[in-house]
């Protein structure tokens, strides 16, 4: 186990800004992120590092479905991913499950919340092997709702906070989690989950002890879903039993077992001769007290049962016509018994495929020029059997399409303004269609630059030079834009509609950079460049002249070394000198009073500046050809001479 990566991504929504009305906002999900990245990283259960954890809170739908994304194309063999989700649920007319996020609209959930289709077409594309779905999500108000069957595949562990059409709780005030996250983050903390002593607490030993708390508390369901699953999947690592809290005593009056089960009735209709039923996973669980002693059994041979601890499998494979059964779960002792009703439908004929699409055509209606690029959606349907198999074979350049499980998602360009109509072609098993596509682009601002390149040309490295960058809007209606750089070479600042740029380098060579100019009228890139010279030095090679001492320079290209002498041409001192631009720092070493420097300014035949000597720091002038006036550094070292 420990050579797996463990990776989460964490999704919480709790703010409805589009529809508050009919998404009130929830308390729990803030601190459901919270709690669970907490827990998962915990130093001692933890399997998960913290920087394998992400966590969106109150994000839009494009932000999360990209997130979702890339979360599972990132994944290789190695890696086991945790998917969770606490916000509101809807489920539409089809069943279909959609997670809320924050521009959500419940007359608009395709193209505005994130469907379970949308979900498992992103987690097919995964490499990991192991995936654990968790789902705390809510259908209205202060309640959490259900996952719909559809919502699992091969490879996958499903926990969701209830069954199908029943409702949890939210949680009850702002600072603490939902119901049930609060008990899957007990169940990792608590020491009291590792039933086999293996080390690990896994899934199957989560959901054993959410159950027992969560129908004691508020008597809701939480389902578990596997799917081809082999093994254990383990969410923390264990930390031993937990002593009872002090105070509590266990109760000596003898309870009586109260055996239930999850559902009492599968009905599934319209099965495909050639369909593959996925297992059904019934939980068994005592709401009284004492011990369940339980027995599963079946005498009808299509009905194949896998008894285990909490719970058992069913394994289905029904012939043409309608398949009926009865499943008997009972208690040897005085728990009492259950009776789950069984009815599966299989179609006599295999159906060929029929495409049916909720909407026959997609308008977009009036959208601003150069805005955000809109999107729409619409669902594929099958009204017949097998499979559809849906692809795009082609559409308008200016529309964008994309088919993720069945739903068929739109984008369009707002560059140009007025009306356009388009198409798009869906092919599929079950026939195919024209979707008519339409948008009318309104006048809006248009973001317009001069000049669309900034070229400083070929100048000595420490130039200083300016230029303008004028920002106007070439359309109608309000104008808001901003700007960000690229490149260390230059310095920009905002003045009113225009950008001053100013060039600050000193480092020779070629220099490139852009600024990035962003509006509600578009986006523009500025390229800007600089080819930066050595600047031409000075040759200061010769000799220099001081008030009772020389100075003789030798070498080149801004490296020097030099010669003190004192009025008599006696060598008193030596040192070396560096050159950058008309800048020349010197250090050198004096016979008697040691190690001297000075900061000198080259201009003409002449060096001015400030010499230091045993802490004592003296003006300094260098001059060719005659001596040079004034006290100087070297009129103290001409005291010993």
């Amino acid at each position: 186990m420990e050579e797996l990566n463990y990776k989460a991504l964490l999704i919480g929504n709790g703010v409805f800004q589009k529809d508050p009305h009919n998404l009130p906002e929830l308390k729990g999900p803030k601190n459901d992120l919270c709690i669970l990245e907490k827990t998962l990283s915990h130093p001692q259960v933890g399997l998960f590092s913290p920087e394998n954890i992400t966590t969106l809170l109150d994000q839009p739908r494009s932000a999360v479905t990209e997130n979702i994304e890339e979360f599972f194309n990132a994944s290789s063999r190695d890696d086991q991913l945790l998917f969770y989700y606490s916000g509101h649920g809807l489920l539409d007319t089809f069943n279909h499950l959609y997670l809320c996020v924050a521009d959500t609209k419940t007359t608009s959930l395709i193209s505005t919340a994130i469907s379970d289709e949308v979900i498992n077409s992103m987690i097919r594309q995964a490499t990991s092997c192991r995936i654990v779905i968790i789902l705390d999500c809510c259908h209205s108000g202060r309640f959490k709702g259900s996952i719909p069957d559809n919502l699992r595949g091969e490879g996958r562990f499903v926990l969701t906070s209830t069954r199908t059409r029943e409702l949890a709780e939210d949680a009850s005030d702002l600072d603490t989690p939902s119901v049930f996250t609060r008990y899957l983050t007990e169940a990792l903390l608590s020491g009291e989950v590792d039933t086999n002593r293996d080390g690990y607490v896994s899934v199957n030993e989560v959901y054993d002890f959410v159950l027992d708390r969560i129908v004691q508390e508020t008597k809701q369901r939480p389902q578990r879903k596997f799917d081809d699953t082999v093994g254990e999947v383990a969410l923390g690592r264990s930390v031993g039993q937990r002593k009872r809290p002090i105070g509590k005593k266990a109760s000596t009056r003898k309870q009586r077992p109260k055996l239930n089960v999850s559902v009492t009735n599968i009905e599934i209709d319209d099965v495909e001769l050639d369909e593959k039923l996925p297992n059904e996973t019934i939980d068994v669980f005592n709401e009284g007290g004492g011990k369940l002693d339980w027995t599963v059994e079946c005498e009808q041979d299509w009905v194949k049962i896998e008894k285990h601890a909490h719970y058992f499998v069913m394994c289905l494979s029904p012939q043409p016509g309608i398949n009926r059964a009865r499943v008997l779960v009972r208690d040897k002792g005085s728990g009492g018994s259950k009776r789950i009703q069984v009815k599966v439908q299989v179609n006599k004929e295999s159906r060929a495929p029929i495409l049916s699409l909720t909407d026959k055509s997609i308008d977009f209606g009036e959208v601003s020029l150069n805005s955000q690029r809109p999107s729409r959606s619409l669902r594929i349907m099958n009204d017949g059997g097998g499979n559809l198999d849906p692809s795009i074979s082609a559409c308008d350049n200016w529309i964008e399409a994309s088919i993720r499980g069945d739903i068929l998602e739109v984008e369009v360009d707002t560059d140009r303004s007025g009306k356009r109509s388009g198409r798009i072609m869906l092919e599929t098993n079950g026939g195919n269609a024209e979707i008519p596509v339409s948008v009318h682009v309104g006048e809006g601002p248009v973001l317009s630059v001069r000049p669309t390149a900034l070229n400083f040309s070929k100048v000595p490295a420490g130039t200083k030079d300016t230029k303008s960058v004028e920002i106007r809007n070439s359309g109608k209606g309000e104008f808001n834009w901003n700007f960000k750089k690229t490149g260390d070479f230059f310095s920009v600042s905002r003045q009113k509609d225009n950008l001053s740029v100013s060039l600050n380098c000193k480092t020779p060579g070629d220099h490139n950079g852009a600024i990035i100019i962003t509006s509600n009228g578009g986006e523009k890139t500025v390229p800007v460049h600089a080819e930066m010279d050595m600047p031409e030095l000075p040759n200061i090679g010769g000799t220099w002249y001081a008030p009772g001492a020389i100075v003789e320079f030798s070498g080149s290209a801004g490296h020097y070394q030099y010669s003190d002498m004192n009025g008599m041409g006696i060598v008193v001192g030596q040192g070396v000198a560096q050159q950058t631009g008309n800048t020349l720092t010197m250090q050198g070493n004096h016979m008697i009073l040691g190690p001297y420097s000075a900061v000198l300014t080259v201009k003409g035949n002449k060096m001015t500046g400030m010499a230091s000597i045993q802490g004592q720091k003296a003006p300094l002038t260098l001059q060719r050809g005659s001596v040079a006036g004034g006290n100087n550094i070297w009129d103290m070292l001409g005291q010993f001479f």
